[in-house]
């Protein structure tokens, strides 16, 4: 059992959440959003932007994993 001090908290973005995750998704766009500045520009292309470029570095995971 991990000690106190070595545990990751629950908002870490090393945190095992795959429950809380859909698939195809490395960092949900909800949690991003609460790292980044207010956003002053559209953020439905903000958003988009995010979940192409979040959905790249997935596929890119599963085909180191699988490749190799």
């Amino acid at each position: 059992m991990p000690d106190a001090d070595t545990t990751i908290p629950p908002n870490s973005s090393l945190c095992v959440d795959h429950l809380a995750r859909k698939p195809g998704v490395c960092i949900p766009w909800e949690r991003k959003l609460d790292e980044l500045p207010p956003i002053t520009g559209d953020p439905r292309l903000v958003r988009k932007v995010w979940e192409d470029i979040d959905g790249l570095g997935y596929v890119y995971i599963w085909h180191c994993l699988l490749s190799f």
